[in-house]
């Protein structure tokens, strides 16, 4: 009876805590920890990934109450031992955990924003324009989709975007070289940034590849092992089929006809999400009337790389961990992309994958916890 009694209790208890970390975990404010007190929104930089950190915190702890439940139908006295051991060492374990969890999502002080060049490097053969930011110890490299305009003009949008990798990481971020022949392919593409990579002197490193760029960050993987330590790869496909290329092809019908607002608003359209689309509509159409000829022609050219496409074949020479992440609703490559590259990361034990769901192509982007689980697994 002794028994029965014991599980009455410590059940709710469990279902307490356990209720306490999920209410965490899917709060949108943040989460406090002292009953009374409260944490302003102003206070935390990243409010989902704390949220989330919280929630896990108090659902470990809840393990404590559950393990006695547990034993209890057994052995009162075990039970009660573990309770006693859990809770009084749980405590102050607790206490320390959350100031851990809140000194690393608190908003710091604003530091001086890093003043971003952009920077040509020549080889003997081409010439590449790049910038780069942070001054951490290891080095990433950032290889972007394919964009009408390019990155270079966004250099401080993008530096602000992943400021949260700049202190463990010195970041590069490369465009394709400047002079393109009237086709190239995605190995080729490869080829010239990591020729540009070595001429600046960069050894090895990890791999930040989004869309066109994962293809390229794949290709550096396989063909470059030497050269990678860890690769990320957002919005990627392992191969392009004929099936997958409709909205590409259109892209490039509208750079043909020289419609640059028409480019902007279908790129826009196909890789956000119809909110965020709508809400950008009119700063597209604005970015459209500064595109010159000549970025339509290197959009034409770059967009064409991707036909044909398919690494599968040299998977096996990727060495590195690979952390992939795709979308659902990836109106770019389409969910047969999604399920292939689901597919590859699972033959392989090193390599992990995961699937977000509502943020569209540029979920690099949207996501608002890609960089910190890009970060969580470049660490």
């Amino acid at each position: 009876m002794e028994n029965v009694i014991w599980i009455v209790i410590m059940l709710p208890i469990s279902l307490l805590f356990t209720g306490l970390g999920i209410y965490a975990w899917r709060r949108k404010k943040p989460m406090w920890f002292r009953s009374g007190s409260t944490v302003k929104e102003s206070e935390i930089a990243d409010i989902p990934a704390y949220n989330r950190a919280n929630g896990i915190m108090w659902i470990a702890y809840s393990s404590v109450f559950w393990l006695g439940s547990i034993l209890g139908a057994f052995d009162l006295d075990i039970a009660g031992w573990v309770l006693a051991v859990g809770c009084l060492g749980g405590i102050p374990i607790l206490v320390i955990a959350y100031r851990k969890i809140y000194n690393k999502y608190r908003r710091s002080a604003e530091k001086p924003r890093e003043t971003i060049h952009v920077e040509t490097v020549e080889t003997d053969s081409f010439s590449m324009n790049y910038f780069k930011f942070g001054s951490g110890a290891r080095t990433l490299v950032i290889i972007p989709g394919l964009s009408v305009q390019g990155v270079m003009g966004s250099a401080e949008q993008v530096a602000e975007a992943y400021r949260a990798v700049s202190e463990d990481f010195t970041v590069y971020v490369f465009d394709p070289q400047n002079e393109l022949p009237d086709s190239v392919s995605i190995a080729e593409l490869a080829d010239n940034t990591v020729k540009a990579m070595k001429t600046l002197g960069l050894g090895r490193v990890c791999i930040m590849g989004a869309s066109m760029g994962g293809m390229i960050a794949m290709e550096i993987a396989a063909r470059y092992p030497e050269s990678v330590e860890k690769t990320v790869l957002a919005s990627t496909a392992v191969q392009v089929k004929e099936a997958q290329l409709p909205v590409i092809e259109k892209w490039i019908s509208l750079a043909k006809e020289k419609n640059a607002e028409g480019l902007y608003l279908a790129f826009g359209e196909a890789v956000y999400p119809k909110a965020i689309f709508e809400q950008s509509r009119g700063l597209l159409v604005e970015a459209s009337k500064s595109v010159t000829e000549a970025e339509l022609n290197r959009f034409i050219i770059l967009a064409g790389s991707v036909r044909g496409f398919d690494i599968t074949g040299e998977l096996d020479s990727v060495k590195c961990p690979v952390f992939a992440v795709c979308d659902r609703e990836d109106r770019v490559l389409g969910a047969q992309a999604v399920r292939a590259m689901e597919t590859c990361m699972a033959k392989r034990s090193e390599w992990d994958f995961y699937l977000y769901d509502g943020y569209g192509h540029a979920l690099y982007d949207t996501a608002p916890d890609f960089k910190e689980r890009m970060l969580d697994f470049l660490l």
